[in-house]
């Protein structure tokens, strides 16, 4: 809704910011909002940074992605009509009057950012996503390599938000343990099914079992074979014989370090019977690691190509990860034109990109984290009525849905 050009708060929405605005009042100084993916964590955000910024407040707003960061900005900038420029951490000198500063968590601590910042440059901080402190069951992307494992990643979370003198926000649908032990418990929390009953999220129909004779029945390699093993440290797909014994491999054990031609094959085969490459709807499939998206947007080419009821467009199937060049524009193109009509991922998508076109999903990979589970199935809750969407599917070729 736009008013005045600026985009009026829900009712939860308000709720939420008279919450945060209540906490301050009686000095507690870490905030926790849990709103739902899809229903304006960056539009209060937006809001409360507005507030401060008219009382003559510095606001620093954190993510873990620069996609993140830049949304953040543009949305500031829609929601509340403010005339503010946004600037970079990483491109902020001291004496800088911008009032809004966002910034990677990541950048921060391996730049040595804070040593530049006195304590109280930034009254409020305001932190995104908030349960990205953790890296369990993920790639780490390039700028997260000094992060050596869960806990030192943790560790220098916390350590920058540790060290600012300012009241902090954070926010998120889906709060690890850690996050509380930061920001303490949620003062105010908007499920998912009320959002659903209230009309602002749709919600999932029964999901879609993929079974193959492989996930049934497990992978058997006899002894001198050749396969496939994805090195969690290295980063990378390698190629090996299978040593002395014969080996057997679970769908777990298959979908996160084997990669099998058949398995995909089987998969890609039943998958172009449900989905339209030509659109409207947008699926999302998330992959083992960059090799196995690789073999999959080959594979679901192929088998769109023996359907002569269409014309296989190259650009309707793309890969969506950490090594693609230039993926920022190709996410956008994801997001606002018609092809990619299927992005092919790891997790580079997981978290806070809006594409309401999104009504497809689809498990090629087993999920351990809860947190990260659910904001996979984040991406396609939105509502869409530019195609009429009232729902959305989820295809599981590894029995992650529960």
């Amino acid at each position: 809704v736009l008013m005045d050009n600026k985009i009026a708060l829900r009712p939860y929405q308000e709720e939420a910011r008279r919450a945060v605005e209540d906490t301050w009042i009686n000095g507690t100084k870490r905030t926790l909002l849990v709103l739902p993916t899809g229903c304006g964590k960056t539009i209060v955000f937006a809001k409360i940074a507005e507030d401060m910024v008219r009382k003559g407040n510095r606001v620093l707003i954190l993510a873990h992605r620069s996609e993140l960061l830049q949304q953040a900005a543009d949305k500031i900038q829609k929601a509340t009509g403010l005339i503010c420029s946004v600037e970079k951490a990483e491109e902020t000198s001291v004496g800088s009057w911008y009032m809004i500063t966002t910034g990677s968590i990541q950048t921060l601590q391996r730049e040595s950012r804070l040593s530049k910042f006195d304590k109280e440059h930034f009254p409020v901080i305001i932190v995104d996503e908030a349960h990205r402190g953790y890296i369990l069951d993920r790639n780490m992307k390039e700028e997260e390599k000094d992060f050596f494992d869960e806990k030192d990643f943790e560790s220098k979370y916390k350590a920058v938000i540790d060290y600012f003198d300012a009241v902090k926000i954070a926010l998120t649908a889906t709060p690890a343990l850690h996050t509380q032990e930061i920001f303490g418990e949620p003062v105010y929390s908007y499920s998912c099914s009320q959002a659903v009953i209230d009309g602002y999220l749709v919600d999932v129909e029964p999901p879609y079992e993929i079974i193959t004779k492989l996930s049934e029945e497990g992978i058997h390699y006899q002894k001198g074979a050749m396969v496939k093993v994805y090195d969690v440290e290295a980063q990378k797909v390698k190629e090996r014989e299978v040593l002395a014994d014969e080996l057997d491999f679970d769908i777990e054990k298959f979908n996160k370090s084997v990669i099998t031609e058949s398995f995909n094959r089987e998969v890609c085969s039943a998958l172009v019977d449900y989905i339209n490459p030509e659109g409207p709807e947008k699926t999302l499939i998330f992959t083992a690691s960059d090799e196995h998206a690789d073999m999959v947007v080959r594979i679901l080419r192929e088998e769109y190509q023996k359907q002569a009821m269409f014309y296989m467009n190259m650009e309707m199937i793309a890969k969506m990860t950490g090594y693609v060049k230039d993926v920022d524009h190709l996410v956008k193109k994801f997001k606002n034109e018609a092809y990619p009509t299927i992005g092919v991922t790891v997790d580079l998508l997981t978290t806070g990109v809006d594409v309401p076109r999104i009504t497809n999903l689809v498990f090629l990979r087993k999920v351990k984290s809860r947190i990260l589970y659910h904001q996979m199935l984040g991406r396609a809750t939105r509502k869409c009525d530019e195609i009429d969407k009232t729902s959305y599917k989820v295809f599981d070729a590894a029995r992650n849905y529960v």
